[in-house]
């Protein structure tokens, strides 16, 4: 055997484990969802502990809810920076919920989507909108909706 051919053969090994390297991470049908989400066999206590951070970045802000709740007169936050709406109490009430329910969920975007849709009941209840059995059971169903196609929509588009 010449040394040009040994060449040839070891090349045409180092491009065959080279394509089904590439292959592997290129998105495919095939692909198990859990090799597509980046989930490499780690067990769900793992990794709510590797992410345990998001959920103490969350306690100063339902802190300082508390202590605006329990402090300052609602007349006086009522107009900070928008006219009616209660920004000073919203904005970290919404903040600590994406840290929170991003930690419940161990997923960013179903995190932001729970944390808008409290925040909106928040505002609602702040408005002194009336809440009635007659359409929260619709306000479920959106919400239940909403999160399924953010979830499966996710899936769809990697696929």
């Amino acid at each position: 055997m010449t040394k040009a051919s040994t060449r040839s053969k070891a090349r045409s090994r180092l491009k065959s484990s080279h394509t089904e390297a590439v292959s592997e991470h290129t998105s495919s049908p095939q692909r198990s969802r859990s090799a597509r989400s980046g989930y490499d066999g780690e067990t769900r206590i793992i990794r709510y502990i590797r992410h345990f951070p998001l959920l103490v970045f969350s306690l100063p802000g339902y802190g300082i809810c508390y202590w605006i709740l329990n402090s300052v007169y609602p007349e006086d936050i009522a107009h900070w920076l928008i006219p009616n709406s209660y920004l000073a109490i919203q904005a970290p009430f919404f903040l600590s919920n994406v840290f929170l329910w991003s930690y419940v969920f161990l997923n960013t975007r179903q995190g932001i989507v729970m944390s808008v849709l409290s925040s909106l009941l928040l505002f609602l209840r702040l408005q002194q909108v009336i809440f009635e059995i007659t359409w929260i059971m619709p306000v479920v169903v959106v919400t239940a909706t909403l999160l399924f196609l953010f979830k499966n929509g996710h899936t769809a588009q990697s696929a």
